[in-house]
């Protein structure tokens, strides 16, 4: 669906229509191979590439974005965290509007505090599988699948890990709420970092490692987490660019 949103910028331009998409988790298979493959070949750039013109092709520029930084990243090169400017926003459902959805993420949420992953992912299977599925929901449960994963892969399919990768990277660069429990851009990174350390990527936890660095900066100099969130990448960052080595 095309949306033309009027009215002109700061500029007085017009501004660029807006392409509404809805956020379902939805099967890339070749995406989903290669997201494997780099978990027992993690330093071959090629791969990397790939992955990030699947996404590409498919319409997700966040992952697409984080990928192609993971190619910088190995190369040395500096990577920055800079949010999706493409004309696409992710389409909220009337139960995100009314508020429900939210109550649907909370729960989900808890759940998962609780360690109860499998509750907390098949909470969102139905809402997920209707016409409208709920933005808010589609996140949470890839915040949840994330958590299991972290926890122990080896009970998740490639697709389920892959789908809950690329709808929690969307939520961190596109125009798309965080997870419940997910505070910060920063606190985001940080636990795909976790996931990737998980999965044996270590250039992709690495690169997520300082793109939570990096995000900090978005937060108060008032904060008085920013100092020991920030020390506590940096000593990450250390270990994880001595597998580099």
């Amino acid at each position: 669906m095309l949306v033309v949103i009027f009215g002109c910028n700061e500029n007085h331009e017009p501004p660029s229509p807006i392409e509404l998409r809805v956020l379902r988790p939805e099967v890339l298979a070749d995406a989903a191979e290669v997201l494997t493959r780099l978990s027992s070949a993690p330093f071959v750039e090629s791969a990397r590439e790939e992955l990030s013109q699947i996404y590409a092709n498919n319409g997700y520029e966040g992952a697409a974005r984080f990928f192609d930084h993971t190619v910088r990243e190995m190369r040395g090169e500096p990577v920055q965290y800079q949010p999706a400017t493409t004309g696409i926003a992710w389409s909220a459902s009337a139960r995100d509007l009314n508020g429900e959805a939210d109550a649907i993420a909370k729960q989900m949420a808890h759940l998962v505090s609780l360690g109860k992953y499998e509750a907390a992912i098949q909470h969102a299977a139905q809402e997920m599988e209707s016409d409208q599925p709920s933005l808010a929901v589609s996140i949470q449960w890839a915040d949840s699948v994330v958590s299991r994963c972290i926890r122990n892969p080896t009970l998740l399919s490639e697709n389920e890990i892959e789908m809950a990768v690329r709808v929690f990277l969307t939520s961190l660069f596109e125009r798309a709420p965080r997870p419940v429990g997910v505070p910060t851009t920063a606190s985001g990174f940080e636990k795909l970092s976790n996931l990737f350390i998980r999965l044996g990527d270590w250039p992709s936890a690495l690169t997520a490692s300082r793109l939570a660095l990096d995000s900090l900066r978005e937060l108060s100099e008032n904060d008085n987490t920013k100092d020991v969130a920030a020390a506590r990448l940096r000593e990450r960052i250390e270990k994880l660019s001595a597998k580099r080595d």
